[in-house]
């Protein structure tokens, strides 16, 4: 029954044990009782025939002083031809350590043989003989645990994956962005114009930090003495964009091309004269 273990099948006492007498069943929790948390007991009379053959009473017990207990409202259920009554005890445990559960009685007294309200046998003890008949329970080991601290090794658990994934993601991207860095960085084999060629492409495609980190590979061949000040501020701008979460406008992005493409020319220009004295 899930999470559930039945107890034990209890033929009646004080009345005939025949194929349409009721039978008690109990049904108790796997898991053992924890401190301040719900631990319900499950009482089911169930008897072959009709719904109204038997009045189920109220489950009887000794009182404990280890915990409070609340009987639920009984639910009725007919099962194919057989009817059952389930009522519920629960323990709130209030203390820990390894406690009893009194026995449980309960009478079912035929209504057409019940006595009459108000009569002098209505205030009798139900579960004497003679009244009518009864279901008795034997008493039961309870074990009583702390609270359980799954649930917060979980919860923790989850949070540490969580921030794991998190530190993992933002290492890659870090790695994938220095990457990208000295991707664009001009080389021996690379001019200028095909690293501002290839900003264009990360500005069209969206990559607008990858777009600046090819913007400052190109200003630094131009010369960092020279250009201190744009390079200063490309890189702080990179920065900005790359982890600060900064969008650029359209008009900044045309603004930082134009400004490199200045520095880069006024390199290139400077360079002419050299090279034809040189040839």
């Amino acid at each position: 029954m899930g999470n559930l273990r039945v107890l034990v099948w209890i033929l009646g006492s004080g009345a005939l044990a025949t194929a349409q007498e009721p039978s008690l069943q109990v049904v108790i929790p796997e898991r053992d009782a924890r401190i301040g948390q719900p631990y319900a007991l499950s009482y089911e009379v169930s008897w072959r025939g009709d719904a109204r053959d038997f009045a189920v009473m109220p489950p009887e017990f000794e009182s404990i002083e280890w915990g409070n207990v609340v009987v639920r409202e009984a639910v009725s259920e007919l099962r194919r031809d057989t009817f059952t009554i389930t009522q519920a005890v629960e323990i709130i445990p209030q203390e820990v350590g390894e406690f009893e559960w009194p026995a449980v009685t309960i009478g079912y007294p035929n209504p057409e043989a019940a006595p009459p309200l108000g009569s002098e046998n209505s205030e009798a003890n139900p579960s004497e003989l003679g009244v009518y008949p009864t279901l008795r329970a034997q008493s039961l080991p309870i074990l009583v645990r702390s609270p359980s601290i799954v649930p917060w090794i979980s919860g923790c658990l989850g949070a540490f994956f969580a921030l794991s994934i998190f530190v993992t993601l933002l290492v890659y991207n870090s790695r994938m962005r220095s990457v990208a860095v000295a991707a664009d960085a001009p080389s021996d084999g690379q001019s200028v114009q095909e690293i501002l060629h290839r900003a264009r492409r990360h500005r069209l495609d969206g990559r607008y930090y990858e777009y600046f980190t090819a913007l400052v590979g190109a200003a630094e061949s131009a010369g960092e003495e020279s250009h201190a000040d744009l390079l200063k501020r490309l890189k702080s701008r990179t920065h900005e964009v790359g982890f600060g979460g900064v969008r650029p406008t359209e008009d900044e992005l045309d603004g930082v091309f134009r400004d490199v493409e200045r520095a880069v020319s006024g390199r290139l220009e400077s360079k002419g004269p050299d090279r034809e004295s040189h040839g």
